[in-house]
């Protein structure tokens, strides 16, 4: 099932609405979608394990960029609860979270250095610009729910990031944790199918809108959708395991295993120190 949408991703402020960009919307059957969502999540986990030089960042690309699509949908979310979010928030303060946590454990490189600041920034930027926003709305319409939509979108799309950048981390892992990285997917598959037959979610809304007859027929920019429920629904389970999983190796894991680099930069000064006392030892 597809169409298209100008305003699929509109978040309604009251009587007010934003527009946003055309997307071409693609419907899959659940099955389908949580295939593709965990085949994804489990090439990637394979790929980090067998080859230990990308230091997981495969595992990183299809968690943050899971984490950037749900964290679009908690800003709908949020917007129909309380009347009031910002997406640009919540997917920048997620998305930054989620990067910030992988490079500051995973990686002591200057690149990680300079991700780390661009990061700080982009993240404390939308803050404040959000900020602003909800302060302007409650001063010129005398609405409170500026405030504690920033505030509620802020705080959730804060801790949904550093969840998926543990759990980033967890599924990057060496194939020396291999049992626990396909237990976390499992694991998160199977919570999700059973809140799936216990309470089924509602029908998503952008599935709806793709059989509209209203929606226009243009040149788009592709989007994927589950019939039912969101991938925010989807990610939580995964998070949740992820930070248990976190916790429960926290005694186990090796500073090798999360951060190959800097045991080499290690090895690699104290070698060098070995050979200058040598030289010095051996000198006249």
């Amino acid at each position: 099932m597809t169409g298209t949408s100008r305003t699929c991703f509109e978040l309604t402020t009251g009587a007010k609405t934003r527009p946003c960009y055309p997307y071409l919307l693609m419907v899959l059957p659940n099955m389908a979608f949580d295939a593709l969502m965990w085949g994804l999540l489990l090439v990637a986990a394979l790929v980090d394990g067998a080859v230990p030089v990308t230091h997981g960042f495969a595992s990183l690309l299809v968690v943050v960029g899971a984490t950037y699509w749900a964290a679009q949908e908690l800003a709908e979310f949020i917007t129909r609860r309380l009347g009031w979010s910002q997406e640009s928030l919540a997917t920048s303060l997620a998305t930054c979270s989620a990067i910030f946590v992988y490079f500051a454990v995973r990686n002591s490189s200057d690149f990680s250095l300079l991700v780390l600041s661009i990061a700080l920034m982009m993240g404390s930027l939308m803050v404040t610009i959000s900020l602003l926003a909800a302060t302007g709305l409650l001063l010129r319409e005398g609405r409170g729910a500026g405030l504690g939509g920033w505030l509620v979108t802020s705080i959730v799309s804060l801790f949904l990031g550093i969840a998926a950048g543990v759990s980033a981390i967890m599924l990057g892992l060496s194939n020396e944790f291999l049992v626990y990285k396909i237990g976390v997917l499992v694991g998160a598959l199977v919570l999700w199918k059973v809140r799936e037959l216990v309470s089924p979610p509602p029908a998503n809304p952008h599935a709806a809108l793709a059989s509209s007859p209203e929606v226009a027929q243009t040149a788009v920019r592709p989007a994927l959708f589950p019939q039912r429920g969101t991938l925010l629904d989807r990610l939580i389970p995964l998070a949740i395991l992820g930070l248990i999983l976190a916790l429960g190796l926290r005694g186990t894991l090796s500073l090798s295993a999360l951060n190959p680099s800097a045991v080499a930069s290690q090895n690699t000064g104290n070698n060098s120190a070995e050979d200058t006392s040598a030289a010095r030892g051996n000198a006249p």
